[in-house]
């Protein structure tokens, strides 16, 4: 209250001194007969046009006595009159009267131009920029984003605008800030966009899972053999345990068949990584020729020469131990079962397109590392068989993160952003680690989700959601685009907080002798953003909602922020890019998928290197004493 009645105290004072010239000539003109309405002087407000000149004559007009001081009264009463209408009709456009320093919630929502630059990191396009971050609005020509927040996501329904008003935008601006990027697509349309021009600054690479000759290539076996040609068994173990982890799900009900079918797996990845045999066959071709023609022999027992292989091996053999619990097994039902869910973790990798993506790695995870880098990832849904492939490779990237990063000082050589779209479609990756531990390595996640409750993925069975809520906990920028479901309503209507509102109450009382009335005041509190009014919000009318969270050392840039967005064409992106109408975009976008197809004619599919592996040459003694007796049998009846 006192605040506006300074206010209201000021604003009449400056409109009664400047304007008492103005203001007087229209009251004696209001006041003067009709006919001086429309002579030439009813419009020479101000003579000569000097209005300096006009407040000097005026105020010492005043002092003298020359000019009505009725006249001025009037004015200040006039002046007064104008800035408490103002003032009120200000307040009329506030929904609720909010309580200061309100024990219930003072939030509130910043949205004033200056605040929001000043409060982000802000870049016009051009020049270089000191750092990159997620895009979350535009603004009088710049990229409103924060650097100091190494793990922001962008929550939107399908077609709610996370590519158009902030994934391009974020590009262009990691491109030009010299990050190494990591990108997934569901649909090869970020690339076709950009991959051009990310090729003019740097290496661009393609995992294409759909069509994979059109991109490179990743074996998720090298890994493992790296270590293996190292001697570093440990690491070796651990690596060939993560990519069968990735390949087999965990059965929550019953895990012993999953349990024992990645022993087996990862038995496998150590034993062709070891083998003495040349480094082109060391893929998982091999892997999947190994038990393929290792368990469809004859006889009572059809895996035998797979068993007498490793049995071969021997107790010392780095793969004997993750092996050991599938040969104890026998040729039982547990037995077929276990080796039956290791065949269909294998699946993926006899489509022939896979097979030869998969032979070998160009190129290798060091490289994407170390050197300057654009990954390109065409993801696919989450049900599709090679989908697989995703978790191994992110698994193993993050793997060798830590190791460069630990061996350079505690970060890798290239600050890296995951720019991640379609996360729903994302199987299990070491999200929980990369949020906990990526802004020591220099490493940063950008998410785009659908709805939060695909972290859900992250749970596990009977922690209340413990999985999600960690990751969470560690994204300090969160934006709402369009919110379709619920618990995101409900979810960010309790991040942007409540706000203490006053209300008024008057209750009255009457008696025989007299009446009298009573007003109180309380408060409560109350959503800045009711669930249901995330509905009718558009990202291209209403803008971004941004929370951000207080990082430690950053003073002055958390809050609640709406941001105005604009499509990419709108932005320093179109002309990085060379976007621009519909039409314009799809012939760039069929010119791009024509070099990628060239790129795919010039590969040989049968390019894969496999080792077959001769099993009779391991064969164990009871499979010698089964085949002594068909030796026998056949010459018994040779002789009849």
């Amino acid at each position: 209250m006192k605040t506006n009645t300074i206010t209201w105290l000021i604003l009449t004072l400056l409109l009664s001194v400047l304007g008492a010239p103005l203001i007087v000539h229209i009251i004696e003109l209001f006041m003067a007969p009709s006919s001086r309405w429309i002579s030439p002087e009813s419009f020479t407000l101000i003579p000569n046009d000097d209005y300096l000149d006009a407040l000097s004559k005026y105020y010492v007009g005043l002092s003298t006595g020359e000019e009505d001081t009725l006249a001025f009264v009037l004015v200040v009463a006039f002046a007064g009159l104008c800035v408490l209408l103002m003032l009120l009709w200000f307040d009329s456009k506030k929904e609720k009267p909010i309580a200061e320093n309100s024990v219930l919630g003072n939030s509130q929502i910043i949205e004033l131009p200056r605040l929001r630059s000043k409060m982000n990191d802000a870049w016009d396009g051009k020049g270089k920029p000191s750092s990159a971050g997620l895009v979350y609005g535009f603004e009088n020509g710049h990229y409103l984003y924060d650097s100091k927040t190494p793990h922001q996501m962008v929550v939107a329904r399908t077609g709610g605008g996370k590519s158009r008003y902030s994934m391009l935008e974020t590009v262009h601006l990691g491109l030009e800030a010299d990050c190494n990027l990591v990108i997934s697509d569901l649909k090869n349309e970020i690339i076709e966009l950009t991959g051009e021009r990310a090729a003019e600054i740097s290496n661009v690479v393609l995992f294409d899972l759909e069509s994979p000759l059109n991109g490179n290539r990743y074996n998720p076996l090298d890994l493992v053999a790296d270590y293996a040609e190292a001697r570093d068994i440990a690491n070796m173990q651990l690596a060939a345990d993560k990519l069968a982890a990735n390949l087999v799900p965990t059965e929550d009900k019953n895990p012993f068949f999953s349990n024992a079918a990645r022993g087996l797996l990862a038995a496998c990845f150590i034993a062709v990584a070891t083998a003495d045999i040349e480094r082109s066959k060391k893929n998982m071709a091999s892997v999947c020729a190994m038990i393929d023609e290792g368990t469809t022999g004859e006889g009572k027992d059809p895996s035998a020469a797979f068993k007498d292989f490793f049995r071969n091996l021997g107790p010392d053999h780095p793969a004997f131990s993750s092996v050991s619990e599938f040969l104890s097994g026998g040729e039982t039902t547990a037995g077929k079962n276990v080796l039956s869910t290791a065949k269909v973790a294998l699946r993926p990798f006899t489509s022939p397109s896979i097979r030869w993506m998969t032979a070998k790695s160009n190129p290798t995870l060091d490289d994407l590392i170390n050197k300057r880098t654009t990954l390109y990832i065409h993801v696919l849904s989450r049900e599709h068989p090679a989908n697989c492939l995703l978790g191994c490779f992110f698994s193993q990237w993050w793997q060798r993160v830590q190791e460069i990063g630990n061996a350079n000082g505690g970060a890798i050589p290239i600050k890296t952003n995951l720019i991640l779209d379609e996360f729903g479609s994302f199987p299990k990756i070491p999200l929980a680690s990369i949020v906990n531990l990526g802004r020591s390595y220099g490493v940063s996640w950008y998410g785009y989700l659908q709805s939060t409750t695909q972290l859900a993925l992250y749970n596990r069975p009977g922690d209340g959601g413990a999985g999600a809520k960690e990751i969470l906990a560690n994204v300090g920028v969160k934006v709402a685009l369009s919110l379709s479901e619920k618990a995101d309503r409900d979810y960010f209507t309790e991040l942007v907080g409540k706000r203490g509102v006053m209300t008024r109450s008057t209750s009255s009382q009457k008696s025989a002798s007299n009446s009298s009335s009573t007003t109180s005041a309380s408060e409560r509190a109350d959503d800045l953003i009711h669930p249901w009014e995330w509905l009718n919000f558009s990202p291209d009318i209403d803008g971004a909602i941004v929370v951000k969270s207080k990082e430690t050392g950053v003073k002055n840039r958390n809050g609640v922020f709406r941001m105005p967005l604009v499509d990419a064409t709108k932005t320093p992106a179109k002309q990085y890019f060379d976007l621009g109408s519909r039409e314009h975009e799809k012939e760039k976008r069929i010119a791009y998928q024509a070099i990628l197809k060239e790129k795919a004619s010039k590969e040989d599919i049968n390019d894969v290197d496999v080792w077959h592996i001769d099993f009779d040459s391991f064969m164990g003694e009871e499979r010698t004493k089964e085949a002594i007796e068909e030796d026998e049998f056949s010459a018994w009846d040779m002789e009849r």
